[in-house]
């Protein structure tokens, strides 16, 4: 996905690869791979981006638990309180889930 800005700009990413599967509470989850960077907002080093260009963003992310683990997770603009917060889990089986 692609989102081009009346500016002109075009800003995607697409990254993949966790770093650290066992974060801590609070840290930042940090794709390494990035497959593709337009604008250059996401920071595969930090796993921060920064949005080069004002507008309207939209996230996706996959997020995977193993049988009888639980992952809590929240999106935090710099300097605000978290914009989406939420968890998964299951005692039973593993789960995916998309688009939060």
């Amino acid at each position: 996905m692609e989102i081009v800005l009346a500016s002109g700009h075009v800003v995607a990413f697409h990254a993949d690869t966790v770093v650290d599967t066992s974060p801590a509470t609070d840290q930042v989850i940090v794709f390494s791979q990035t497959v593709f960077n337009h604008g250059d907002g996401y920071n595969n080093a930090t796993g921060v981006f920064t949005a080069p260009a004002s507008g309207v963003y939209m996230f996706t992310v996959n997020i995977c638990t193993h049988q009888g683990k639980y992952f809590y997770f929240a999106f935090v603009k710099t300097g605000e309180s978290e914009i989406v917060k939420g968890g998964m889990g299951d005692n039973d089986s593993h789960l995916c889930q998309f688009n939060f």
